[in-house]
């Protein structure tokens, strides 16, 4: 593992994004799942299309694609149906204090199975330079139901991510889906990320 590097994401990678979901389903047989896995399916037209807009990272070792990051740019989510749903939501704090900030929303975090650390490691650079690039705060979304999905809330609770709302919305191929949504504010990145014991570990091997 000794090639593994972070890159910029090309169009040639989509086909590569959709074979590493397609080998990480979400087990609906669970109540809760610390693995993540997706519930709902992203073709590679719409991977194009987040390469072509948005921030895409990916991990390659000997030249194949192990793991990808997806966030999205504020003029992307302003432009999107998840941005119209914000008036869906239970929020728990006043929302429209950030209506006028520059945001990014992490769209999708996946790896192969094997890769201990680079899920981590990949998370940290992602958000590390949509917060570089001007982004004020991060949204993210975790699913609740039907099947909890805490793979992600240990980084937002390492930086500090406040619960912010909640949405229940209907998939035609899942059915309901009951989200959490969190906010995490960039000066608790900087602040409370690099220091913590987790990240001196993994930029030490």
């Amino acid at each position: 593992m000794n090639n593994i590097k972070i890159r910029k994401a090309i169009l040639e990678d989509a086909d590569s994004f959709v074979k590493i979901k397609n080998h990480l389903p979400m087990n609906l047989s669970e109540e809760k799942t610390s693995k993540g896995g997706f519930l709902l399916g992203t073709t590679v037209e719409e991977y194009k299309f987040y390469i072509e807009t948005s921030l895409v990272l990916v991990v390659e070792d000997d030249n194949k694609v192990i793991g990808f990051g997806i966030i999205l740019l504020d003029h992307i989510i302003r432009e999107s149906s998840l941005w119209k749903k914000r008036e869906e939501v239970t929020w728990f704090i006043d929302f429209k204090r950030y209506e006028n900030i520059e945001l990014s929303y992490f769209e999708q975090l996946a790896f192969l199975p094997g890769y201990k650390y680079w899920p981590t490691r990949l998370a940290y650079q992602i958000l590390k330079e949509s917060f570089d690039n001007g982004a004020k705060a991060l949204i993210t979304t975790t699913v609740k139901k039907p099947v909890k999905n805490m793979a992600a809330l240990p980084l937002i609770e390492i930086a500090h991510g406040v619960l912010a709302g909640n949405i229940n919305e209907t998939h035609p191929s899942v059915g309901e889906i009951n989200s959490d949504i969190y906010i995490i504010d960039s000066e608790n990145f900087y602040k409370y990320v690099p220091i913590h014991p987790l990240f001196k570990l993994l930029f030490e091997k």
